[in-house]
């Protein structure tokens, strides 16, 4: 039976209710007093042996006081807030368990709080059943308050799915507040952690997480992006937070929008904040003209003007300290140049052809440290070689066709070289055709200069190819 609205409740049961409610908010489970009231007034579910409305909170002890020993039955609640604790599938998520549990059904039980009959984990299992009419095996489990049903939430939800940076974090920052929000309640009441505090299997004695950067270790990200993240859910509007939180915009961008227009400026590197006053806008190329002859302006067209989709850098990341200020002289649409600050490096230094910066004639008059770029597929060789030229670490996303050509092979020679072989291709956006065309024409490598451990080494990038949402 699922939740249903019906109305304000009667009597004692409402009286009751909101008395629950009181205590539950006066523990620190509930803070908005409107909640308190609209929770406590709204939501009711038909009582199986009497059909009385009865507030989910009340469901346990009202069966327990007029019909004992009649039996709890099947009735499973839904919680609009602990259904918003974890992020919400995507459309395309969403259709691929559909179709899981019409062909094999439900593998893993829906997860019910024993004392409240409250989904905690399955929302999205339980809603397609029911949809369907389907069978939904249920395990029911014991808390001992709601902030404990939140952190087994969120302890649970690790590792089980690919979450994306931005919720990652969200979610380390949530815990943050619960154990906070615990320590608190425990403060009040002239408890020590551990002392006449039973530990329950749910329940496990944690540590609280206090500091930046140990919610970054638990988010898998840098102490910057943790800050991102906490002024984007702060001050961002709806709109911002929601793109995100779902990767339509990178954290850095979301973070920039979430700025006025005056603060812009100042929270953003020099380089960037030159993108936010004129912005940038792709020309519409030809594609595949060749127009890169002795004596032909060079102009970008065809394979020298796909956009590389930021998942390309992983396998350098944990390469890079990021200390170090990165050269990005090939930026485009500044892909690569958005990961960079995903990733927590503070300085990017940015240029393109497009925006007057010819990488045969211009270096960055700030200080820098290492090249990252994917050059013009027609110019591969001239930008190996001037890479050899400035002397400086680099990484160049390369065709794999190169290794072949002699003309690097004189440079492997001459200078040494290190690769980083990718497990698969990387998928371009393409000038005519989008992410949504056929991106992959070739295999690509990381031709890298005093930058990588051993000449051959070996990077993944198919888990984020497929989390990829351009």
């Amino acid at each position: 039976m699922a939740l249903q609205s019906r109305g304000k409740l009667d009597g004692k049961d409402a009286l009751a209710s909101e008395r629950r409610y009181n205590a539950l908010k006066a523990n620190g489970a509930l803070s908005d007093p409107q909640q308190v009231r609209e929770q406590a007034q709204s939501e009711a579910v038909d009582c199986i042996h009497c059909g009385q409305p009865v507030h989910p909170t009340l469901w346990k002890s009202h069966i327990d006081t007029h019909h004992p020993g009649g039996g709890y039955g099947e009735v499973v609640l839904i919680d609009s807030d602990l259904r918003q604790v974890l992020p919400a599938l995507t459309a395309e998520e969403r259709s691929a368990l559909e179709t899981s549990i019409l062909a094999e059904g439900v593998r893993e039980a829906v997860i019910v709080w024993s004392e409240y009959r409250l989904i905690v984990d399955g929302h999205h299992r339980w809603a397609i059943c029911q949809s369907h009419g389907i069978p939904c095996p249920t395990r029911v489990m014991d808390f001992d308050s709601r902030d404990d049903v939140i952190l087994w939430m969120l302890d649970n939800q690790e590792g089980r799915r690919n979450l994306n940076a931005f919720q990652r974090t969200e979610l380390a920052l949530k815990r943050k507040e619960v154990l906070a929000r615990k320590a608190k309640f425990n403060q009040l009441a002239g408890l020590k952690q551990g002392e006449g505090i039973p530990v329950l299997a749910n329940s496990p004695k944690r540590d609280s997480i206090d500091t930046r950067e140990e919610i970054a270790a638990a988010a898998h990200v840098g102490s910057n992006t943790v800050g991102k993240v906490e002024a984007i859910l702060r001050e961002g509007s709806a709109e911002v937070i929601e793109q995100a939180r779902q990767g339509e915009i990178s954290i850095h961008k979301a973070f920039t929008l979430t700025k006025s227009p005056l603060d812009k400026a100042e929270a953003l590197p020099e380089d960037k904040a030159v993108e936010a006053d004129q912005g940038f806008a792709a020309p519409n190329y030809k594609r595949d003209q060749k127009a890169n002859r002795a004596g032909v302006p060079y102009e970008p067209q065809g394979y020298d003007a796909c956009q590389t989709p930021p998942y390309a850098i992983d396998p350098l990341l944990p390469y890079l300290e990021r200390g170090l200020t990165i050269w990005e002289p090939a930026a485009g649409e500044q892909q690569l140049v958005e990961a960079f600050y995903d990733s927590d490096f503070e300085t990017v230094r940015v240029s393109d052809l497009l925006t007057g910066q010819n990488f045969f004639e211009y270096q960055p008059e700030e200080h820098w440290d290492l090249i990252i770029t994917n050059p013009p597929y027609s110019l591969k060789y001239e930008w190996l070689e001037q890479c050899h030229q400035l002397g400086k670490p680099f990484a160049l996303l390369l065709p794999v066709e190169v290794l072949g050509a002699k003309r690097t092979q004189i440079l492997m020679q001459k200078h040494g070289f290190e690769i980083m072989l990718l497990d698969s291709r990387v998928d371009f956006k393409m000038p005519n055709t989008g992410w949504n065309g056929a991106g992959a024409q070739f295999p690509v490598l990381w031709y890298c200069w005093n930058l990588l451990p051993e000449p051959v080494n070996f990077g993944s990038i198919s888990e984020a190819k497929k989390a990829f949402r351009p």
